[in-house]
């Protein structure tokens, strides 16, 4: 911190401000030697200011009214999420003779993966949000490449994947939660106030969650396979 003056008028401030900037430079340059001398990169900075101050006061010749969105491109997914599905292994799925089934496989993933849609709503994303410009009829195409191989040969990276992380054997475990309100609107140290899928914004609201193991998930499914197979409905 460095006291340089007072302006009383915007002059006195104009000059301190240059006087500023030799400072800054000064001060800059015993820190970290530069390959210009202190003044001359002082000097560059004031007459940048100057060319700003006066391009601030040019009127302004564009309508922003008539300004026209043409294209918008998101970077990150591909990038982040792009990097773990290769390091998955999952960019060999098809094969070295698909190349073209490969690339239509990663961005259908990529978009999916950033907002769950249909397959021509997938396209739209990609090519809108992404600048990714996919054939939708070769995106079924690479749908119908998708065979049993490919969706075995799937599972075994994941779970290759899964084990490696874990450390050991993968238990299989079923997961699952909604929310519930209370008919009150009452809060205290178990239940508070919050937004449900059943709009209620101004009730007490909690989170019911349900786990299930490998063991478990199988009985259920065992004693309900005889109804679902005969048409039965539960509400």
């Amino acid at each position: 911190m460095r006291h340089i003056g007072i302006a009383n008028d915007d002059d006195e401030l104009r000059r301190l401000r240059e006087l500023g900037e030799y400072v800054k430079a000064k001060l800059e340059a015993d820190a970290q030697p530069a390959l210009f001398p202190a003044e001359d990169l002082a000097q560059l900075a004031i007459e940048a200011r100057h060319r700003d101050a006066a391009q601030d006061e040019q009127p302004l010749t564009v309508d922003l009214k008539k300004l026209r969105e043409q294209q918008r491109v998101v970077t990150g997914v591909h990038e982040v999420l792009g990097a773990i599905y290769r390091e998955l292994g999952f960019a060999r799925l098809m094969g070295a003779r698909r190349k073209a089934a490969e690339r239509n496989l990663f961005h259908t993933v990529m978009g999916r993966l950033a907002n769950p849609r249909s397959k021509r709503a997938t396209v739209s994303a990609l090519e809108e949000d992404f600048g990714v410009h996919l054939h939708l009829q070769s995106v079924y195409r690479m749908m119908d490449a998708i065979d049993e191989k490919v969706v075995e040969k799937a599972k075994r990276l994941a779970t290759a994947a899964a084990k490696d992380l874990l450390g050991g054997p993968v238990q299989w475990l079923f997961y699952d939660c909604t929310t519930l309100y209370f008919e009150s609107f009452t809060e205290d140290e178990l239940k508070k106030n919050g937004y449900s899928k059943d709009m209620k914004f101004n009730q007490p609201q909690v989170m019911l969650g349900l786990l299930a193991t490998e063991e478990g998930g199988d009985e259920a499914a065992r004693q309900d396979r005889p109804e679902r197979e005969a048409g039965i409905a539960h509400p």
